[in-house]
């Protein structure tokens, strides 16, 4: 990472002293200290010769003014270590999605409504004798985490799965969700569930199923899952922190 920190700054500094080098050549052709190149380019492109040397001067300060800013920002990372790579910024969200609290594992903001509205859905696909599986979609940010753990923690014996921070820093490889399952419950709710080996999901999901197992799977998008289980799937989305089922997959009319 350090390493990544350097050759970020370096190309910063880099790329300041190429403007800077620009500029100097280009001021000294304006002020009449050999080929004012810049000046003569202006001349060609129908600029009036009384007009191209302020041109040049002002486009010449233009040139020294980024190369001040790249290098201002180039020193600026060296000294107080501004630049932080993409390793780090993903080390530090599947760090904070592993503790318990991320995301207000109470229940914040107030997740009853939603609640409400989820079992809606698992009463209708009783009743309609349909597998309890359910997806959720939604954007980054939209509630989905939040949800997700307040289900768990209203629910009776029902466990939280977060297959990102299950990759363990791994951004290649996806997770098998039979080996993120280690103890029994009644229901498992799966977060970033997009994230799982596509392969190996689907007869996972089907096994819990049949053994009656509840099944609910939050991802970004419906494409991020095999359409082998969107398609037998009740399906909602979150949007803003509210949970909005799919009225033609539901059958949930609110």
């Amino acid at each position: 990472m350090e390493m990544e920190k350097q050759a970020i700054m370096n190309k910063t500094l880099l790329a300041g002293a190429v403007f800077l080098g620009l500029a100097v050549y280009c001021l000294l052709g304006a002020f009449g200290v050999g080929d004012d190149t810049l000046a003569f380019a202006l001349i060609e492109i129908g600029v009036p010769e009384e007009y191209s040397d302020n041109g040049s001067r002002m486009l010449s300060g233009l040139l020294l003014a980024i190369a001040i800013v790249l290098q201002v920002l180039g020193w600026s990372a060296a000294s107080d270590g501004r630049v932080v790579s993409h390793a780090e910024v993903k080390n530090a969200i599947y760090t904070a999605r592993k503790n318990p609290d991320y995301c207000g594992n109470r229940g914040f903001p107030e997740q009853r409504k939603n609640l409400a509205v989820m079992n809606q859905l698992f009463t209708e696909r009783a009743q309609t004798c349909k597998p309890p599986l359910f997806v959720i979609n939604g954007a980054p940010g939209s509630g989905k985490s939040l949800f997700a753990r307040a289900l768990a923690n209203d629910g009776h014996n029902a466990k939280y799965l977060d297959l990102l921070a299950e990759r363990e820093h791994d951004y290649t490889s996806r997770p098998h969700l039979s080996d993120c399952i280690i103890e029994k419950a009644s229901a498992f709710i799966v977060d970033e569930a997009g994230h799982a080996d596509q392969e190996t999901i689907v007869p996972t999901v089907d096994q819990l199923l049949e053994d009656g197992i509840t099944v609910v799977l939050l991802v970004q998008m419906r494409v991020d899952l095999p359409p082998q289980l969107t398609a037998k799937a009740a399906m909602a989305r979150m949007e803003r922190l509210e949970l909005k089922p799919d009225r033609e997959t539901s059958g949930v009319i609110l």
